[in-house]
């Protein structure tokens, strides 16, 4: 793997890019943080130091999101995976039967359904698998219909690997909409009203790994069925204000500087604005080649995970490792779909989209001669 001097245009799917000025800070405070003596690494997350970081990271989330009264920010250890199972054990009790609905349209909505089914009768309400998860499936009436008397439906909000994206959710009525956003949170301008709950891990546009993000609306506290570790208890996490345990403090350190830089670029409507014209940026030219390809229903494309593949194994081996070479990282599609997967999240700037399509033009130019 090429070094570089300077840093590169970073693409992964996550751990994923961070803002440079929030990086820039952290290296400044890492050692003494804000004169305290210690580096928020080694202080304590019960701390007079550590609290009101904790406090202001919340208060700029409801901030940016517009966020109603009524919603709980808790913040769990690890990944969103780990939701797979927090949020049936803490919802499928709302229904007498224990029944839960999940709209499975990719890998991450099928681990989602497997891992309900361990505590209830989850149920898979429709998918896309036929079209090899490329198209996000039309909702019809009778699809609504058949959520009467589920504890919820969960979906996944953004299909990392198959680059697909739900951009109209369903109208759930009474049963709580439930959204795993880790790959889109804040990408977007959403109205968190229409869900019970969005769920996201932090290492895709809101810091770094190893933190989980819940938002819950307070009515849906205190339903965890009785086998539920306490660490998995929404209603014991929120009553201690996330710190059971210690907390990932520098996750939330870092967090807390992320959403301050967005606000300074103009909230999420601004983050928006960019991040659609770095998509558009990047399927304008995947539309008018012949060679690049894209199998992606367009109405269904995803803002954020862009997927496309070349004519060949060998072009494609060839494409990734001329990309690494120039600095345009972590572009390798994941191993269960292959190809080219451009993560375009929020702190990706449009020139690393220039460059990219710009390296896309002279490959294609290349191999067509």
């Amino acid at each position: 793997m090429p070094r570089f001097a300077e840093r590169a245009y970073n693409f992964s799917p996550g751990p994923a890019v961070l803002p440079l000025p929030v990086l820039e800070k952290v290296q400044k405070e890492l050692l003494n943080y804000r004169e305290c003596g210690a580096s928020i690494l080694e202080i304590s997350h019960r701390s007079k130091d550590f609290l009101p970081i904790l406090d202001e990271t919340q208060q700029l989330f409801r901030q940016l999101t517009q966020l109603p009264d009524n919603y709980r920010l808790l913040f769990f250890s690890g990944g969103a995976q780990m939701q797979f199972s927090a949020v049936p054990l803490n919802l499928l009790s709302r229904s007498a039967s224990n029944r839960a609905s999940y709209a499975v349209t990719g890998k991450w909505g099928e681990l989602a359904l497997e891992e309900g089914k361990r505590y209830g009768s989850a149920e898979e309400w429709m998918h896309g698998r036929e079209d090899r998860y490329n198209r996000i499936p039309n909702v019809q009436a009778e699809d609504l219909e058949r959520l009467k008397g589920s504890a919820y439906l969960h979906l996944t909000s953004n299909n990392t690997l198959y680059g697909t994206q739900w951009n109209h959710f369903p109208q759930t009525g009474e049963v709580p909409l439930v959204i795993d956003a880790t790959s889109d949170i804040l990408s977007r301008e959403v109205d968190f009203s229409q869900f019970g709950l969005v769920y996201a891990s932090l290492q895709k546009n809101l810091g770094p790994a190893g933190l989980t993000l819940v938002v819950v609306r307070d009515d849906l506290l205190g339903h965890h069925l009785p086998q539920t570790p306490k660490l998995l208890q929404y209603q014991a996490i929120d009553s201690q204000n996330s710190l059971n345990n210690t907390i990932n403090v520098f996750a939330v350190y870092v967090m807390r500087y992320v959403l301050e830089w967005y606000e300074e670029q103009g909230g999420v409507a601004a983050m928006e604005k960019q991040n659609r014209q770095k998509a558009k940026l990047l399927y304008d030219y995947l539309d008018e080649s012949d060679f690049f390809l894209t199998s992606v229903n367009p109405p269904d494309r995803s803002l954020v995970n862009v997927i496309f593949n070349l004519p060949t194994t060998e072009l494609l081996q060839q494409f990734l490792q001329e990309c690494e070479e120039v600095g345009l990282l972590a572009l390798k599609g994941h191993r269960e779909v292959g190809g080219v997967r451009a993560s375009l999240y929020n702190a990706l700037p449009l020139t690393a989209v220039e460059r990219l399509v710009e390296k896309m033009r002279d490959f294609e130019r290349k191999a067509l001669t």
